[in-house]
């Protein structure tokens, strides 16, 4: 299936001519709109019922005329549209089901990339922090290479030695340690050492 192939091409358009009395009717309606003033129907309630309901008839009947010829000119349309709609879902269905496969195959491809990240987390032989506590999503994506990750996990690695080391010249350093390797953030750890 190619894009051309979907290119809704339009072979003939006729926009129904509608010729009607229409406006004729609206103007003589106004003129006689006049006579149904309320001020005419004082002490004539049986005469103003009756002309309500005259009114409220040829209300209905303009109104009920209108609606056939609606449905009239609008079932064309209405044809076409539930054509449109059932072709578009069925694309979506078959888009769908490509979706899944896409999906499941990128979910592969980044389990297999987070074994690599592992597998070279595993060969630093750092084991004060378990990956999960540094890792970062953006390495899942195709375009963060291996070597790149590999730079970042070693910069992390000495960033955590680093600061391990800088609590060791405070006091009580094993229980600040201990907290660091909780929250993994110098300036907390040094922040609580002063307490």
């Amino acid at each position: 299936m190619e894009a051309k192939d979907l290119v809704l091409e339009v072979k003939e358009q006729r926009l129904g001519a509608l010729i009607t009395n229409a406006l004729e009717i609206k103007k003589f309606v106004e003129a006689k709109l006049e006579g149904y003033s309320p001020a005419n129907y004082v002490g004539k309630i049986a005469e103003a019922k009756a002309d309500r309901a005259e009114l409220n008839k040829a209300s209905r009947e303009l109104n009920s005329k209108r609606l056939e010829l609606e449905k009239s000119f609008m079932r064309p349309f209405d044809e076409f549209k539930g054509i449109i709609r059932e072709t578009t879902d069925a694309i979506g269905k078959a888009s769908k089901a490509l979706d899944e496969i896409v999906k499941g195959e990128e979910n592969r491809e980044r389990d297999e990339k987070r074994a690599e990240i592992q597998a070279a987390w595993d060969k630093l032989n750092f084991d004060i922090v378990p990956l999960d506590r540094v890792f970062d999503p953006k390495w899942l994506n195709k375009a963060t290479r291996l070597p790149t990750i590999w730079a970042e996990m070693e910069v992390i690695k000495d960033g955590i030695l680093s600061d391990l080391r800088t609590l060791e010249s405070l006091d009580d350093p094993e229980d600040l340690k201990a907290f660091y390797l909780k929250t993994l953030d110098l300036g907390e750890t040094i922040r609580r050492a002063e307490e």
